[in-house]
């Protein structure tokens, strides 16, 4: 079972990386430019940290599910992952756009990519721990 567990994070920690570069890499990109003042300069970017917060965040995804939820099957492990996406959406996507000045568009697909990446992240569980 650890193997599968350990199997089924690392493939979480790819999907969300994947997803995270195609949603802020290339969706999001023209909105980051326009509010740069926001964020740090790209040579300041703490991106082995971000690598760091997605693998724990991998991790604990996984770790809830399998100690969490019963019986494992794929639909339960999809009815997890779009709550557990749609939870982290809000409190990102739209916790965010309540302190900061950001466009509504961002926070919207920042909700929406929480949500896509929890559904996926589910399907995943739900193919590699049942």
């Amino acid at each position: 079972m650890f193997v599968k567990f350990l199997l089924a994070c690392i493939a979480v920690f790819a999907l969300w990386t994947g997803a995270d570069f195609l949603f802020h890499g290339v969706i999001l990109e023209e909105a980051y430019q326009q509010t740069a003042e926001l964020w740090r300069p790209a040579g300041e970017a703490k991106m082995g940290l971000h690598a760091l917060v997605v693998l724990m965040s991998a991790i604990l995804f996984s770790a809830i599910y399998a100690l969490l939820v019963s019986p494992r099957s794929v639909r339960n492990a999809i009815l997890f992952g779009t709550l557990f996406g749609a939870a982290s959406g809000v409190s990102f996507g739209y916790g965010m756009y309540a302190f900061m000045p950001l466009p509504y568009d961002m926070a919207l697909t920042w909700f929406f990519t929480n949500l896509v990446e929890g559904v996926l992240g589910g399907l995943v569980l739900g193919f590699i721990l049942g």
